[in-house]
């Protein structure tokens, strides 16, 4: 039917390549005509890389965690996710550095936002290290899961947001972050 392993994939999304029988029902082509993409994010979390790999085909954008540690304000490659970052371009998936401050329990530390914004010298640091570390490892985006302390200036966390947002666009990686905070100046058009 002229269609790829991948596209077969996507369109069947129960599909087990150890289930298969003889005249099983598949979904061969959609028509997509006017429909728009839906971006599904997913985590490597917790999970084996076997087990992200295998649901590859069904996400668009796959956060590798535990691929960079941030210590003192810098962020710098920890460990090898090469194989990871290998399937997931293979099946289209764009990767993206997670940055994250959590301790050896998974708690999330809520200092390390501060101590960013602490002078512009951190900022700047930790801006040029997340570029170097996501392109160095070759991800398509950073994604900035940290956490704000009750006492963080979330104006100057919008800032370091949009700064890191303009050198990300210069370097063609994307940028995500779930802790948005809600100002005036961080326009709700980030992701």
């Amino acid at each position: 039917n002229e269609i790829s392993v991948l596209s077969l994939l996507q369109n069947n999304p129960t599909l087990s390549a150890s289930e298969l029988t003889p005249s099983q029902t598949l979904n061969i082509r959609y028509d997509k005509s006017g429909s728009k993409p839906i971006l599904v994010h997913a985590y490597t979390g917790a999970a084996s890389d076997a087990d992200v790999i295998k649901r590859l085909p069904y996400i668009s954008i796959l956060s590798v965690q535990n691929a960079a540690r941030l210590q003192n304000g810098e962020v710098s490659q920890m460990g090898n996710r090469a194989p990871l970052l290998s399937a997931a371009k293979q099946y289209r998936v764009l990767p993206f550095l997670c940055i994250e401050n959590t301790d050896e329990y998974g708690k999330y530390g809520e200092n390390a936002v501060s101590q960013i914004l602490a002078s512009p010298d951190n900022t700047e640091r930790f801006i040029e290290s997340a570029i170097n570390t996501a392109k160095s490892i070759g991800c398509g985006g950073i994604e900035v899961v940290l956490p704000l302390a009750a006492d963080t200036d979330a104006y100057r966390f919008a800032e370091l947001l949009l700064a890191l947002e303009g050198v990300c666009e210069e370097q063609g990686l994307r940028l995500a972050s779930p802790w948005l905070p809600f100002t005036d100046i961080a326009p709700h058009t980030l992701e």
